[in-house]
């Protein structure tokens, strides 16, 4: 079923569309090499929680190295 909005203009609904953003579509950050290495020690379950607060602060990774860093303190 078209909506009134489609049929007049053509277009889909303005709101139809998620602005928020997937996991996928965005690349995660890259932790530097030091934080690379702590990462390889701890278990898998942490590194999976590495990967995924590297996919929600990709534009700025200080909150993961806080983390790593107060795990190994």
């Amino acid at each position: 079923m078209v909506s009134l909005y489609e049929k007049w203009t053509g277009k889909a609904p303005p709101f139809s569309q998620p602005k928020a953003k997937t996991l996928g579509e965005e690349s995660p950050a890259e932790l530097p090499k030091e934080y690379r290495s702590k990462r390889r020690q701890l278990p898998s379950d942490v590194q999976e929680e590495i990967d995924r607060y590297l996919h929600i602060f990709n534009h700025d990774i200080t909150p993961v190295l806080n983390f790593i860093d107060e795990i190994f303190n």
